[in-house]
């Protein structure tokens, strides 16, 4: 089956998931079925759960670091109105072509929504080939590549709505939520879940100011992400390396004392992050043992306009002699 070229118009709001839920709420999916990796971030768990979809979690591909197309591929049927909301979670910027042209080929009611909030948006044109995607997001919003603090831009099939009704999380119980998701508080997470989106007066940005200051700052920390980049590469041990197209976004490393390492590395005033956790494991109470593996072995390393060098070659330093490769 071929695929015709169509329209994709951009699009640009407050943040991301204002896009995602007005493309969910005014297209009529509310009630549709969402495949999503169970290392997804839970804020975008939370607002599918708010929209209503059912969700349906995928675990990784080991080697490859995001939903394993084989899973996928088992389970989205063959004319049913189902969605893949395919994730980045390392900001890898390679897009699955072939994987989605074999996916919408299998299924060719499946709507694929290219979750790329942790790539870089400077490269926000649409291609030949996006015109498979049904909707694509990028953010650059706190710890993003391109980090603004607000803002998200969305590339969309023409054959959708989507107005520019701008969304955002009740601050209070957000924090609620997080403390009920990661305590496993189920019963409280479905209560707060009705009350913690909340839908905002329109901010009057205009695109090509914002869209100039995306670019503005991009250039503006290249060159100092690039020189954190080098130290890591230079000065780290390569036993802890990840493939290093995984590392556009952070640095990860993998490592068998994860939470020794973070409280070191805390003491010295320095930072690290672990990365996402299974979210189907705690809310399904079922195990998916390549998220949870990873999430249990991965550490981000900061690559970005908050971390000095300095901080970065103290950070290393700490890893190498304490730290315990896979």
């Amino acid at each position: 089956m071929g695929f015709q070229h169509v329209k994709m118009n951009r699009v640009y709001s407050n943040r991301a998931l204002s896009i995602l839920y007005n493309f969910l709420i005014h297209n009529g999916l509310q009630a549709t079925s969402v495949f999503l990796p169970t290392n997804i971030c839970h804020d975008v768990f939370f607002l599918l759960k708010h929209a209503g979809v059912k969700i349906i979690f995928l675990d990784i591909d080991k080697n490859e670091l995001e939903i394993n197309k084989e899973i996928a591929i088992e389970n989205i049927g063959f004319n049913a109105k189902v969605i893949l909301l395919w994730n980045h979670s390392y900001g890898n910027s390679h897009v699955p072509y072939d994987f989605f042209t074999e996916a919408k080929n299998k299924n060719p009611e499946l709507i694929i929504i290219d979750d790329r909030c942790l790539c870089n948006p400077v490269d926000f044109q649409p291609n030949v080939n996006d015109s498979l995607i049904d909707l694509i997001l990028y953010s650059t919003g706190y710890g993003k590549q391109v980090e603004l603090n607000y803002g998200a831009l969305g590339i969309v099939n023409d054959k959708y709505i989507l107005p520019q009704d701008f969304y955002d999380f009740k601050k209070n119980i957000h924090k609620e939520l997080k403390a009920a998701l990661f305590s496993t508080d189920i019963n409280n997470l479905s209560i707060k879940l009705e009350k913690v989106w909340i839908k905002l007066d329109n901010e009057m940005f205009h695109f090509n100011q914002y869209y100039n200051e995306v670019r503005n700052e991009n250039i503006k920390w290249i060159d100092h992400k690039n020189k954190l980049s080098e130290i890591y590469y230079g000065e780290l041990n390569e036993a802890f390396f990840i493939n290093k197209r995984f590392n556009d976004w952070r640095f990860n490393i993998l490592v068998k004392n994860k939470r020794d390492l973070m409280k070191r590395i805390f003491r010295e005033d320095l930072f690290i992050s672990n990365h996402y956790p299974s979210i189907g494991s705690i809310v399904e109470r079922k195990s998916f043992p390549i998220a949870e593996w990873l999430h249990e072995h991965v550490l981000n390393l900061f690559i970005d306009k908050h971390y000095t060098e300095e901080m970065a070659y103290r950070t290393v330093e700490i890893i190498n002699k304490y730290g315990n490769p896979i």
